[in-house]
């Protein structure tokens, strides 16, 4: 049989016709027949070869086409161009309706009641005035501290002292959103600063605008926690973002630039990061451990520009080594003024909110530390109506409910320090269960307003947290007290095995040899919580 010119080309072009368009298969399919240029038993040929994949059933249609003779040929490279415009077209509004779905569900993932707005927050809403805002400070990198001191020490502080650039979070979503700037952008603040709640922020105003051109992707710590076994980048992604899986292999290979990814917490970082001599990896399809993912995205191994968005306590800060660091922002906290508004915003009428301002700045200790976000929420939430804040029926009280409460507090404390000794930050129903905290209806009321319920992304398991970490070093700090007074050793109590061996070795830089890892800078930082408390 002689070889046409069409058929010719086919066959010289085999390998890069199987390479690139075997992913438009189905549509070619139903062209050719429609045309007549194959037939039903063609069709029956071609996608028996299904079970062998999409590549072999292209590779079976050019041996059907080579078959049929020039006219099949010539008709296929007609057809070709148009079909391939049409379904890349299709892809590409598929792939939009996916990324307008991943908006919807970051949207919802990341609008829980919030420190710096206490109010419900509904998708589509103006949200540009429910947002009191918060004071940044902003520099190029950032210097590591050797100084050992709680990080709650030098709040306020800052209004009166910093002389880094002064910002607000405008500011920090345009550089990060709307810069074509890449690297790693650390922002650093004390609990109750609102670290959490910026990166709710962030998200939700992300998925409001409908002009803007990167793709969130947001992570936090302690659900890399729960992740025990190697895997690879691509496979965390996918597990984390199903509805993202058909296109993630494409966006990460395609232009990483396109991409702010948020590591929220890093404090909570349970595995020990080690710059220096984790190995290099490149590929996001290499699975390797969790921290090694970590430590390649900071570096900019992985997924090399994109956009890294970093939150962290001050006193896990210098995990990262400086040099890696572009832009590093400090949480100052609320100004006076600002104060005064966040009252103003979300006290139930104006009249309370001028009661509670009176209370607060009537008191020096008290205006200090409204200066964290976090404490202006706990005294509007307890002062909403108004009310004073000393309570002399509450107070006369006080020791009554603390006795009835004490067993409670004792059992939540310990698994709270059990929990910081382990850096663990989630916990299961088992771990209720070890601690006798499923019992009482008084406990069952307790921990609905202390122990948060969900289901983590990462493990489609159940779990519990704490309303806020700080909330979860309180009790520990409480537990070490009360164990202390009662002539107890809380640490005696086995709950890490290798403590001892720790506070023995004086070595900077080591880990507990458990699962769960405290590293000296961590361990400082509970000792120093428990002394605040005492």
């Amino acid at each position: 049989m002689d070889v046409g010119p069409c058929s010719a080309e086919i066959q010289q072009r085999r390998v890069e016709l199987v390479e690139n368009y075997s992913e438009h298969l189905t549509r070619l399919l139903d062209v050719l027949f429609n045309v007549g240029a194959v037939t039903e038993e063609d069709l029956s040929l071609v996608r028996g070869s299904a079970v062998l994949g999409e590549r072999e059933c292209m590779r079976a249609l050019l041996d059907v086409l080579h078959g049929r003779g020039e006219e099949s040929c010539r008709a296929f490279l007609y057809i070709l161009p148009s079909v391939q415009d049409e379904t890349t077209k299709l892809g590409q509004a598929n792939r939009q309706e996916h990324l307008r779905k991943h908006k919807d569900i970051l949207a919802r993932q990341h609008g829980l009641v919030d420190y710096l707005s206490i109010r419900e927050q509904t998708l589509g809403q103006d949200q540009t005035g429910c947002w009191t805002d918060i004071t940044f400070s902003r520099q190029a990198g950032y210097a590591s501290s050797s100084q050992c001191r709680h990080e709650s020490a030098g709040v306020g502080d800052a209004f009166r002292t910093h002389a880094d650039e002064i910002c607000i979070f405008k500011d920090v979503y345009e550089n990060l959103l709307c810069s074509p700037a890449s690297g790693v952008n650390m922002l650093s603040g004390v609990a109750g600063s609102g670290k959490t709640t910026v990166v709710r922020r962030l998200v939700r105003e992300w998925a409001a605008e409908t002009k803007s051109s990167k793709i969130i992707l947001s992570l936090s710590f302690r659900e890399l926690n729960l992740i025990t076994q190697e895997q690879s980048l691509q496979d965390l992604l996918s597990d984390h973002y199903i509805h993202l899986k058909p296109f993630l292999h494409e966006l990460l290979n395609s232009n990483p630039t396109q991409f702010l990814l948020i590591l929220d917490g890093l404090d909570e970082f349970c595995y020990p990061l080690n710059f220096e001599h984790t190995p290099k990896c490149s590929d996001p399809e290499r699975v390797q451990p969790i921290q090694s993912i970590v430590v390649n995205l900071i570096k900019g191994n992985l997924l090399p520009g994109v956009s890294i968005f970093l939150t962290s306590r001050p006193h896990a800060v210098s995990k990262v080594p400086p040099v890696l660091v572009s832009l590093f922002y400090s949480l100052l906290g609320f100004s006076v003024a600002q104060q005064k508004q966040y009252f103003e915003q979300n006290c139930s009428s104006p009249e309370a909110a001028e009661a509670v301002w009176a209370s607060v700045s009537s008191h020096k200790p008290l205006l200090l530390m409204c200066h964290i976000p976090a404490f202006c929420w706990i005294v509007s939430t307890a002062l909403h109506d108004g009310g004073s804040c000393l309570c002399p029926d509450s107070v006369s009280h006080a020791p009554h409910v603390l006795s009835e409460m004490q067993p409670i507090l004792k059992s939540l404390g310990a698994m709270a320090f059990k929990g910081l000794l382990e850096r663990r930050f989630i916990f299961e129903s088992t771990d209720l269960n070890s601690f006798n905290l499923d019992s009482t209806k008084l406990l069952q009321v307790f921990l609905s307003e202390i122990l948060k319920e969900d289901r983590a992304s990462l493990t489609f398991e159940k779990g519990f947290h704490f309303i806020h970490t700080s909330v979860q070093e309180f009790l520990a700090a409480l537990y070490y007290v009360l164990q202390s007074l009662s002539g107890s050793d809380p640490f005696a109590v086995q709950i890490c095995s290798s403590y001892q061996s720790f506070l023995s070795s004086q070595h900077s830089g080591k880990y507990c040899n458990c699962r769960y890892n405290c590293s000296e800078a961590d361990m400082k930082h509970l000792m120093l919580n428990i002394i605040i408390f005492l």
